[in-house]
């Protein structure tokens, strides 16, 4: 008899997190997404003022990961934002509906499991109203989700308002998981928005699976602008994780300048890349220095680098690469800890 797949829960939301979901899902594993319930702007954010309701943005983003077929027109029709309704994604407006009718978040987002033919769950790290508030590394309050994606200044602390409880599933799924995968996301606002909800750190500290960040490609939004690899462990450290962090799986960015620059170039040659593919004009990767690999081991994660990018969209992680890394921490020798 087969041994029962690996579960893996992955924290987070957005844009970046389903890259982690669809490498999980890509190597067979149990997948579970635990997704930030902070946003405030674009759709969610207006659906969230006139009803009352959870915003949906993150939630949606996370099963359109989770289906089955990318190309079925249910998961296209999710994806669809209308301009002439105010900006507004049919996924969205599908979850609000869903849990009108049903008076439930959970129900709603079971509902768009089935509809999708999801192939894990996705879980509201709460569902209790909450707004995040931060403060930036020259000393600015700023309040909001959404101005905090677009801070001026990369940002030190964030902190959340209100008094959420975790959704118990959440407890129950880090409980029972083999290895938490954190991001990629934004830092602050997909990341360490789940991480403050109260309990989930606890949870994760009680948890024997193994946790692992995974860090993102580019560096594009207010909240993290100019932070080195090392300073983004850091700064999640700082908000709970403590000692707890294992694992920091981060892109050995072609254009970095570490000394391993050779040997990247050389995987890139032995899985067929002629060419590196090279970082467009507006495009603005994170580094990865031999500054930020020392000050990483100084901190005690274990630093695990991989050419993780699309070939074809360099500023986007490769399900394929990612899923291979995944598969090394769970099969090799950082093998759950039963």
């Amino acid at each position: 008899m087969a041994a029962p797949a690996a579960k893996v829960v992955v924290i987070g939301g957005g844009t970046g997190s389903p890259a982690s979901i669809r490498a999980a899902l890509y190597c067979g594993y149990q997948t579970t997404s635990v997704v930030a319930m902070a946003d405030d702007g674009g759709s969610s954010g207006l659906l969230r003022s006139h009803t009352g309701k959870l915003p949906p943005g993150d939630i949606r983003k996370c099963l359109v990961a989770m289906a089955a077929n990318q190309d079925d027109p249910w998961v296209q029709a999710f994806r669809q934002r209308y301009q002439y309704l105010n900006n507004h994604t049919l996924g969205n407006l599908v979850l609000t509906a869903l849990e009108d009718a049903t008076g439930s978040l959970p129900q709603a987002i079971a509902l768009c499991e089935q509809l999708l033919q999801a192939r894990g769950q996705v879980l509201p790290s709460t569902l209790d109203a909450v707004d995040m508030t931060g403060t930036t590394r020259d000393g600015t309050v700023i309040v909001g989700q959404s101005s905090l994606c677009a801070s001026p200044t990369a940002l030190a602390t964030a902190s959340l308002v209100g008094s959420p409880r975790p959704h118990p599933p959440v407890l129950d799924a880090i409980a029972e998981a083999d290895l938490i995968v954190i991001g990629p996301g934004s830092l602050f606002t997909s990341l360490i928005a789940v991480l403050l909800v109260p309990g989930i750190i606890a949870a994760i500290k009680e948890s024997p699976a193994r946790l692992a960040y995974v860090t993102p490609i580019t560096d594009h939004q207010g909240e993290t602008w100019g932070l080195s690899a090392a300073e983004l462990v850091e700064t999640l450290l700082a908000h709970g994780l403590g000692e707890r962090l294992e694992l920091v799986i981060a892109n050995a960015a072609p254009n970095t300048n570490t000394k391993a620059a050779g040997a990247i170039t050389a995987v890139f040659n032995a899985i067929g890349e002629t060419e590196i593919p090279a970082a467009s004009a507006t495009t603005r990767y994170l580094s990865l220095t031999d500054k930020d690999v020392a000050r990483i081991a100084e901190l005690g994660p274990l630093l695990i680098c991989r050419p993780l990018t699309e070939p074809s969209k360099p500023d986007r992680h490769s399900v394929t690469a990612l899923g291979a890394v995944l598969r090394e921490v769970v099969e090799q020798c950082l093998s759950p800890r039963r």
